[in-house]
């Protein structure tokens, strides 16, 4: 009995306390404009770029239903593969970016540096196991989905083409994680319009034209080729490639 009289106190003081300083920090609350402008710059255009990458996405998968089904099939089967290296890509690039900038906010740019090189480290090696694996081993990949004879004869050669964008594409993640954790999120904004809205579906397009649909697929390597050269022309005037 006292020992539950004790702990019926204990909680208690426990919700006062609690109730306190939630009071506290409501009482604090305020609107800064100044502060909302700031988080709104940096979050905005991260929103807004990863809409667009689905939208790009779409009208691709929107573009390739005019080949066939196999095709369809394969392109959709290719693209999941490559999530599997994609999506630890954009961990890596996520963590970078809050490591990078509360380093970057505390002006300790040594750190900053540091971690920026490991992380181009590490997402390079995973993009080099991801085309070893697509152009090695595509048939094996492709099986995991249950391939027919159709959707192999097109899925082989897209897996081999498109991997080639794996060797840039840890370069591309990181520096575009990089801007966001040094507050220039608008230069990932724009990278990513060209790369899907002004270069990937145009070419894509085009190069359908030529008849021959293993064309389309190098359509990810000349976007992922543009993306890494903006990429490094926006970083090289802030230094963020020498801090």
């Amino acid at each position: 009995m006292a020992i539950a009289k004790r702990s019926n106190n204990a909680g208690k003081q426990v919700v006062e306390k609690s109730a306190r300083y939630a009071n506290k920090c409501t009482a604090d609350l305020r609107f800064d404009g100044r502060l909302a402008k700031t988080l709104l710059s940096m979050g905005v255009p991260m929103g807004l770029q990863f809409s667009i990458t689905a939208i790009g996405s779409i009208m691709l998968q929107s573009a390739n239903n005019a080949l066939g089904t196999a095709c369809v099939a394969a392109f959709s089967a290719a693209v999941r593969i490559k999530m599997f290296f994609i999506c630890p890509l954009e961990s890596l690039g996520i963590a970078m970016a809050t490591y990078c900038g509360q380093n970057y906010g505390a002006g300790k740019p040594d750190r900053v540096k540091k971690t920026i090189k490991c992380a181009m480290f590490y997402a390079e090696a995973i993009m080099l196991v991801g085309f070893l694996l697509f152009q090695f081993l595509p048939d094996k990949l492709l099986g995991l989905f249950s391939a027919s004879e159709a959707m192999l004869a097109i899925g082989k050669p897209a897996l081999r083409i498109i991997c080639f964008h794996f060797l840039l594409a840890g370069m591309s993640i990181i520096l575009s994680s990089t801007f966001q954790a040094l507050g220039n999120g608008m230069f990932s904004l724009i990278v990513s319009i060209c790369r899907q809205l002004v270069v990937l579906l145009p070419a894509a397009w085009l190069l359908s034209k030529t008849g021959n649909v293993n064309m389309v697929w190098w359509s990810f390597v000349i976007a992922e080729v543009v993306s890494v050269l903006m990429s490094f022309a926006f970083a090289a005037p802030k230094g963020y490639l020498m801090m």
